[in-house]
């Protein structure tokens, strides 16, 4: 059920307008507690989501009474201070404020030029790629496969060759991801034109084809990881900005 139609209950209006003038008499006291039709229609939402339909008028009453009381105490516990002293709290209230931080001041996605000019400002960060090309043969549980196929045996004798899931020069990164570190870290350390056995959820028998290659890395090849880079950049420029603004707002005094 809509807000709109909520409130047209003929209880509803009534139950604004107690909630209203509980509010207006305690303002003799303290500050005013308001309950807006905003207020109502979220705690509708809230209701309808954990019960899985609307509230009728005497359930709004009873969520918007609940929610009177625990602002009520949240207000209790502030005057007091309960909230200082509390590091989940004083973290949260952070956390808040960082999260308002980012929402006044919003990082663009970067163009492919800052792409371009990061990962030129920063190569330390973003090491040259190295390739492989290689043959490979796989054997559940032979850990002689290496021998057999250096005395000639076939692929098809000693296990599964794989001769188009790796053809060319393929980044190590690719065979770490596909094959494990194990088989990415021989692969890197073998000799040319020999076959070599690893183990790593069964055999694997490697033998190098060509002389690792390595290459500085492109915008194409880091595009995910550069965006990320440049955007935490920037984040963290937009945070220290804002709090050099509230340190000049402040003393700060420090022992002596």
């Amino acid at each position: 059920m809509r807000l709109r139609a909520l409130l047209a209950e003929p209880l509803v209006p009534f139950l604004v307008c107690g909630v209203l003038l509980w509010g207006v008499s305690q303002s003799r006291h303290q500050d005013r507690l308001h309950v807006s039709p905003e207020l109502l229609g979220a705690l509708a939402r809230d209701w309808e989501s954990a019960h899985g339909s609307a509230p009728d008028a005497a359930q709004l009453m009873a969520t918007a009474d609940a929610w009177i009381a625990d602002e009520l105490r949240y207000r209790e516990g502030i005057a007091l201070g309960l909230d200082r002293g509390d590091p989940v709290v004083r973290r949260r209230v952070i956390q808040k404020v960082q999260a308002l931080d980012a929402g006044l001041a919003p990082i663009p996605e970067p163009s492919e030029t800052e792409l371009r000019s990061w990962l030129e400002a920063h190569p330390e960060r973003y090491p040259p790629r190295t390739s492989v090309t290689f043959e490979h043969v796989y054997g559940r549980e032979d850990g002689d496969l290496a021998a057999r196929l250096t005395a000639g045996a076939s692929a098809a004798e000693v296990g599964a060759a794989f001769p188009h899931q790796f053809e060319g020069p393929i980044p190590l990164e690719r065979v770490e991801r596909e094959l494990g570190p194990r088989v990415a870290e021989a692969l890197a350390a073998a000799p040319l034109g020999e076959w070599i056995a690893v183990e790593a959820g069964g055999w694997h028998a490697l033998r190098l084809t060509a002389r690792p290659s390595s290459r500085a890395p492109t915008v194409d090849d880091l595009r995910a990881a550069l965006s990320r880079d440049w955007t935490d950049a920037r984040a963290a420029e937009r945070d220290a900005r804002a709090d050099a603004a509230r340190r000049e707002q402040v003393e700060i005094v420090w022992p002596h």
